[in-house]
């Protein structure tokens, strides 16, 4: 019976360590979700063609990425 107790609060401690840590990384990274949204959405109604080309090609990737890293760049400068 001991043993039963105490898995259970060894399976309690580890649920509750994996919630917090499932809502921390949610709030934490939400706003870079949109980030990438407002960068999808940016390229697709973009009225640059070769931009958007490129996109619909196989580089779309390699697209997001520039553009989440120009992002980024530019976050960490308004922090500065």
């Amino acid at each position: 019976m001991k043993l039963f107790k105490l898995l259970i609060k060894i399976f309690f401690v580890i649920f509750v360590f994996f919630l917090v840590f499932i809502f921390w990384a949610y709030f934490e990274l939400k706003d870079d979700f949109n980030a990438f949204e407002k960068i999808q959405n940016k390229i697709i109604n973009s009225s640059n063609e070769e931009l958007l080309y490129e996109y619909n090609s196989s580089n779309r990737e390699k697209i997001i990425n520039e553009l989440i890293l120009e992002h980024i760049n530019k976050k960490l400068k308004e922090q500065k």
